[in-house]
This record gives C-alpha cells, sequence and structure tokens, in this order.
C-alpha cells in the first residue's frame, strides 16, 4: 500500500495519546513494507521533509492567526494539493479536520477516518465549565467543527476506532456510518518495551519524590474533562501522607489547579512537570507505584493505561469511556466504579495493599502480550486493504 497520512499532532514532536497513535501505525506500517508520507506540524528545529523510521514525515502545517482545527484543515488540503495523487492508494486522516482537509484535496482517494473522538463533544463540555469570553469562543466554532465531522464522516470510506466505546459514539452521532466502521487496537511503541534507562530511585530523587511515598503518575492535558481537579480533592480526603502525586503535562487549566492545589495545603504532595519527553515520560512510569487515570468524560481509548501498563506500573482508572474495557480482563480492581473524588480515594485506598511485585509483572506481562504493535497493526493494515480494494471494486463496475 501508498499512504498519505494526516495528523494535527506527531510523536516525538508532540506528546500525546494521538500524536503516538498516528506516528506508532505509520511506522508501523512502514516496518511491514508499505510506503508511508506523514502531513504533520511545522516545527521550528525539524526539516520540512525527512524520512523517519522508514517514514516520509512532511512538517508543513502551520498554525497562524486561524483556530487550529481551521488552519490545520486548509493547510492539510494545501499539502495534499501539492502531492500527486497518483503516488497514493487511500489517505488516512486522524482528526476530523486533518481528514476533511485530505478529502478535499485528493477527492478521488478513498479515505479512512481514524475516530479518536469527537471535537464537538469534547469543545461542548469544555464550554459547559467555562464562561464569558471563553464560553462564547468554544460556541463560535462548532458549527465549523459540526461540518468537519460530517464531512469526514460521510467522506470516509473506513471509519477506524480503537474502542467498542469510541464505536458507540460514532454510531449515536452517525448511524448511517454503521458498515463503514472498523474496530482497531491501540498498541505501545518499542520505547516502552524497552527496560528502564534509570533506577527508580534515581528518577524519585530527580523530582524530590521521597523514598518512602506512594508515587502516583498522572499524565494529561490540563483541562476539565481529565478529572485533576477530582483527584487532587481524593488526595486531600486520603489521610496517609504518603501519596505523592506528580502530574505531567501542560494546559489552560494548569493555574487553576495549582490555586487548588495550594488551597488544600498539598503543595508538598503535588508536583507539575510541565511537559516532559518521551524518555522522560517512559521513566516516570517505570519509576511510579501507580498511574491514575481519573478521567470524567470521553476516554475513547487511553494510550497512558497501556503505556503505564506495560511499564510495569498497575493503573487506577475512573469507569469512563474505554478505560474499563481496557482493565477489566486484566483485573476489575483497577477499575474505580464512578469518576468523583470520594470514589477515586476510595479506589486509591483500597488499591495500595495491592501494589506488589507481582502485580506489577503481571501487568507488564498482561499488556506487551495484548498491545505490542507487531499485532496490534494488523486488523490496521487489513482495514486500509479492504478500503482500497471496495474503492477498486466501485471504481470497475
Amino acid at each position: 500500500m501508498r499512504l498519505l497520512v494526516a495528523s494535527d499532532q506527531w510523536s516525538p514532536d508532540a506528546i500525546g495519546g494521538s500524536a503516538r497513535v498516528a506516528a506508532d501505525t505509520a511506522r508501523a506500517l512502514a516496518a511491514r513494507g508499505h510506503a508511508v508520507s506523514a502531513i504533520v506540524p511545522a516545527q521550528p528545529d525539524r526539516p520540512a521533509r525527512a524520512l523517519e523510521d522508514g517514514v516520509e514525515v512532511l512538517r508543513v502545517l502551520r498554525r497562524g492567526r486561524l483556530p487550529q482545527t481551521i488552519g490545520d484543515r486548509l493547510q492539510t488540503r494545501r499539502a495534499a494539493r501539492s502531492l500527486p495523487s497518483s503516488s497514493f492508494d487511500i489517505l488516512v486522516g486522524h482528526q476530523s479536520s486533518t481528514a476533511a482537509g485530505l478529502a478535499a484535496g485528493m477527492p478521488e482517494l478513498p479515505l479512512a477516518l481514524v475516530f479518536h473522538a469527537s471535537a464537538v463533544l469534547e469543545r461542548r463540555y469544555l464550554r459547559s465549565r467555562a464562561s464569558g469570553r471563553e464560553r462564547v469562543l468554544l460556541g463560535a466554532l462548532e458549527p465549523a467543527l459540526v461540518a468537519f465531522e460530517r464531512r469526514a464522516v460521510t467522506r470516509a470510506a473506513a471509519i477506524l476506532v480503537l474502542s467498542e466505546y469510541s464505536r458507540e459514539l460514532v454510531l449515536s452521532r452517525h448511524p448511517d456510518a454503521a458498515d463503514r466502521i472498523r474496530q482497531v487496537r491501540g498498541g505501545v511503541g518499542s520505547a516502552f518495551l524497552a527496560p528502564p534507562r534509570e533506577t527508580a530511585a534515581a528518577v524519585r530523587a530527580r523530582h524530590g519524590i521521597p523514598p518512602e511515598a506512594v508515587f502516583l503518575l498522572t499524565t494529561r492535558r490540563l483541562e476539565p474533562r481529565m478529572g485533576l481537579e477530582e483527584l487532587i480533592a481524593a488526595l486531600a480526603s486520603v489521610a496517609d501522607e504518603r501519596f505523592v502525586l506528580a502530574v505531567t503535562g501542560d494546559g489552560a487549566g494548569r493555574a487553576a489547579l495549582e490555586d487548588l492545589v495550594r488551597s488544600l495545603s498539598l503543595n508538598e504532595r503535588v508536583r507539575f512537570l510541565g511537559r516532559v519527553d518521551e524518555d522522560e515520560l517512559r521513566s516516570l512510569y517505570a519509576a511510579a507505584d501507580l498511574f491514575v487515570l481519573p478521567t470524567v468524560a470521553y476516554e475513547g481509548f487511553g494510550m497512558s493505561t497501556i503505556e503505564a501498563l506495560a511499564s510495569g506500573t498497575p493503573v487506577l482508572g475512573t469507569a469512563v469511556g474505554a478505560t474499563p474495557e481496557i482493565l477489566a480482563p486484566l483485573d476489575a480492581a483497577l477499575i474505580v466504579p464512578r469518576a468523583d473524588s470520594a470514589a477515586i480515594a476510595e479506589g486509591l485506598r483500597r488499591i495500595v495493599p495491592r501494589l506488589t511485585p507481582e502485580l506489577r509483572s503481571r501487568c507488564a506481562s498482561w499488556a506487551r502480550a495484548e498491545y505490542a504493535w507487531q499485532e496490534a497493526i494488523e486488523p490496521w493494515e487489513a482495514a486500509l486493504e479492504r478500503a482500497i480494494d471496495a474503492k477498486r471494486v466501485a471504481g470497475n463496475l
């Protein structure tokens, strides 16, 4: 196959689940002998065109004055039009905005939409928690987001989802897409399967985590639906002061979360580490006693969940979105039944006695067996080949 991929995030340029899925699937498909080119955001310190791990990476999406989603659609269309469509068999868009741009740039080729999440629903959730000018701005973008999602779904020959939860979400919004949805899998990149670069003690010392602490880790965009307010409040209600939380990631909600930490007198128990690179994230995963995924709304899959598990770190996750699909087959006790601070606090108290070497070993073995990209990429490959074949058959009718 000859694939043209587009994504609004790309690893390692950006840290995030969809960034890693986009990059890892492209690399895995290239490793299986397919020709893969990827249109991704420009970076000031990287060339516009480079061959990386077998993938031709085109860093040409430039962010300007337009809102990112609108700008990405226009820039993706422009980039696609600059390339010969005869060089590709299929388009793969990792968000509705980039998928719509690809479809407009090369309308003659089949499109696969990777449905990580609904930007429409996520923005509506943010808007419900916002006020004033921010609320107005979030509302102003909705018509464009609705149009991009509808266009991408309508145009797609295949809609790839990483969970049953995401399948149901697509169907609830686009019931006529049922016969085009293909469930695929997320996977763990090779970096997270390698032995840790350094000892847990060294990682703890670097971030000021005492040796006797129960080291909790979460990696999140700092926004309301991620559940960080609930996690911090849960930490305040747990009497055991050994709990120390490190938060990686950044976002518009950081200042409010730091204020919450100060108001609850948790300055010594919560560390905001900001954005960290992949190597540091891997070290943190391996050093933590417990990874916590406190999502309160719209968890389409959870790459951080499988990465932490593959690193040997148990995950405590709220029963939101796809999280139960990942954790229940491993151990239902890792699921918090409600996404509120009281339930998270109870989950922390309940899980600590179970944080044993045996559980760490079981988490690592299970995640590596279930989510290694070598096997996880096969359904992606099959779904894309099926979409190409369907286009060829239709063209011969």
